[in-house]
């Protein structure tokens, strides 16, 4: 997969992957992942700690590197452009919440659940890679990623912040995305939702 829509509070890996065999990780390159929010926030401290504890099985330096600016556009455009070497990684976030607010604008609107669609409040956190990965290379990148999101300690951490750390497969996820995408899709033609101009 090569775009960023990105859906929820479970964890899941997504990696657009190629035939191609290749070398991963490569001697003396460090794995980056890349979190488009500025340091200390939640998604940077998960980063960080999952960061850790691939690094200590992957046998590379796993590194974070933020790149805020222009609602996570910036740091997805990196990751899109890099080499598909399995080295550049994005873990960032989306989170959809279609009910009523509480501004005096939206008194007396029905939210969309009581207009019949079948909707709720979620966020899910996802590591996605540039289009073009090698299959070996996907394949290596989640077994290092489940291990360190489902450790005990990430584990913890994860529901300290109230989330929860779960570990779908990259073609799992890629079933979610396209769900979740049929849904929302159906959802914004209906309602006739309309991007600005």
């Amino acid at each position: 997969m090569s775009r960023f829509a990105l859906f929820a509070s479970a964890f899941a890996f997504a990696f657009a992957a190629s035939v191609h065999a290749q070398t991963f990780p490569q001697p003396g390159k460090p794995v980056r992942i890349v979190v488009p929010f500025p340091p200390g926030g939640q998604t940077d401290i998960q980063a960080r700690a999952i960061a850790q504890k691939m690094g200590a099985t992957l046998g590379a330096a796993v590194i974070v590197e933020n790149k805020p600016g222009a609602s996570t556009v910036i740091g997805a455009r990196e990751v899109q452009k890099a080499a598909p070497d399995g080295h550049t990684l994005l873990y960032t976030i989306a989170t959809h919440v279609p009910y009523k607010g509480s501004g005096d604008a939206l008194a007396g609107l029905p939210t969309m659940r009581e207009q019949g669609f079948d909707v709720g409040m979620w966020s899910y956190l996802w590591f996605w890679g540039p289009a073009g990965m090698p299959s070996a290379t996907v394949d290596t990148l989640y077994r290092h990623l489940a291990f360190a999101i489902k450790h005990p300690d990430t584990v913890k951490l994860f529901a300290d912040g109230g989330s929860e750390a779960s570990g779908m497969t990259p073609a799992e996820m890629a079933k979610e995305v396209r769900r979740l995408d049929a849904g929302w899709s159906a959802i914004i033609r209906e309602v006739g939702i309309k991007l600005d101009q």
